[in-house]
């Protein structure tokens, strides 16, 4: 298992090899494949018996399973992780799009595909559910195993069971080749993007040593105990510190940075504000910090010590858990306390500029930021200066004259001044080279 593991790593490496040029060519194989055996795998699971009754369970409504805190707990846990939200991939992948791309488009495209895979995976494993139950003699509520033990061993209950396994597990590898793809990409341009002087060029060194990191710690999942760290990291690692995440995100958006210059920032990039301009205010503000807070509640309320068949887990295993959980949220605080004492200036001035975007805040391309502000643009003052009159002068831009040249008009010295420092004049290359990939 330890060479596969690293025949799957090598193969993250070589897809990533020139960035987001490469990677973004292999997923059109797959991400598309896996739908395809999906698909192959219900229709042939749809024709044995007892398929039906699954999915009869499966879509029957339990409304007494809506009073379980738990079910909505862990129904935000799938949405947050399918989504992959609040880890930083969507943002980071969304960065190569153009400046001006459909975003709505991509949002709805996006959750509308989440929900229809998630509907039709949870199909595909009842119809299996249904099946296994038929040849147990068991109902379908009494059975309770792991989906992988259960569904391989459904598989090999089929005619021609190789050929299905091997469509299979060729599934779940691509799946998860696809999330790997996606992490090492989020990652590494991360790093390189906070270090861009030093690590920019050297793109594939940091490739490099992350895979070989995450081939090291991928190598106990494949010991004889490798089920049961899998169990550790599923219960501690990806539940509720996306949701602290997620509301650390959405506070410092609308509270912090403000959701009406969000807001225009989305105007600025679609040309139009999001439809119900008020709802959005209200949600980012209020209703999303709520919901977070209130779905971490039903999760920690429902914790129990972490088992798996029959075996109990030890208190130093919950201990290194909760370390790996908090890990995420302590980092964040340890940041902004890093970044507090290194700032200079009175306590209230560090307070202040840190609450406050970065000089190089903005679109990257000069083009986009002479659509809001044209006098930030060099080209566009020269254009002032010669055409209407005016100066550059260290108060922004004056007219010679004190009135407007050619039309007679005075020209508003303060409101100059005010685009003039609104915008900063820096410009970032990331985002320059990302605008030119697509």
């Amino acid at each position: 298992m330890a060479l596969l593991l690293l025949i799957t790593w090598f193969a993250v490496f070589l897809s990533s090899f020139k960035g987001v040029k490469s990677s973004g060519k292999v997923v059109y194989v797959t991400v598309i494949l896996p739908y395809i055996i999906l698909l192959v795998l219900f229709a042939r699971f749809m024709t044995l018996p007892g398929s039906i009754n699954g999915l009869i369970h499966f879509f029957k409504p339990d409304w007494n399973a809506l009073k379980n805190v738990q079910v909505w707990g862990e129904a935000a846990l799938h949405v947050f992780y399918s989504l992959s939200t609040c880890t930083g991939g969507i943002i980071t992948l969304s960065s190569y799009n153009r400046y001006h791309n459909n975003l709505f488009r991509d949002i709805w495209i996006i959750s509308i595909a989440d929900l229809v895979t998630s509907i039709l995976v949870s199909s595909l494993i009842f119809s299996a559910i249904g099946f296994v139950c038929v040849e147990l003699g068991l109902l379908v509520d009494q059975f309770r195993l792991q989906v992988f033990v259960f569904f391989s061993e459904a598989i090999s209950k089929l005619p021609v069971a190789p050929l299905y396994s091997l469509l299979f597990f060729l599934m779940v590898a691509l799946i998860i080749f696809n999330t790997e793809l996606f992490m090492v990409e989020t990652i590494v341009s991360a790093i390189c993007d906070e270090f861009p002087e030093r690590l920019r060029r050297n793109h594939r060194h940091v490739l490099t040593f992350l895979v070989l990191i995450f081939y090291i710690l991928g190598v106990p999942l494949c010991t004889a105990s490798g089920m049961y760290w899998i169990v550790l990291l599923e219960t501690f690692a990806a539940t509720w510190p996306l949701i602290i995440i997620a509301f650390f995100e959405c506070m410092v958006i609308s509270w912090v940075y403000g959701a009406d210059n969000f807001l225009d920032n989305i105007k600025w990039m679609t040309h139009v504000y999001p439809p119900f301009y008020i709802l959005w205010k209200i949600l980012w503000k209020f209703l999303c910090p709520l919901l977070f807070m209130t779905i971490l509640s039903f999760v920690w309320l429902e914790y129990k010590p972490v088992h798996y068949d029959t075996v109990i887990y030890p208190s130093w295993a919950h201990i290194a858990g909760w370390i790996l959980s908090i890990s995420p949220v302590f980092f964040i605080l340890l940041t902004a306390i890093y970044k507090y004492a290194t700032a200079r200036g009175s306590l209230a001035k560090r307070w202040r500029d840190l609450l406050c975007p970065e000089d190089d805040w903005g679109p990257a391309l000069a083009i986009h930021r002479a659509e809001m502000f044209p006098l930030q643009i060099p080209e566009a003052r020269k254009l002032m200066q010669s055409r209407y009159g005016y100066k550059q002068t260290l108060n922004g831009m004056e007219s010679i004259s004190g009135e407007n040249a050619s039309e007679g008009k005075p020209f508003n010295a303060t409101g100059a001044k005010k685009h003039e420092s609104s915008i900063p004049t820096k410009i970032s290359t990331t985002s320059v080279e990302r605008e030119t990939i697509i």
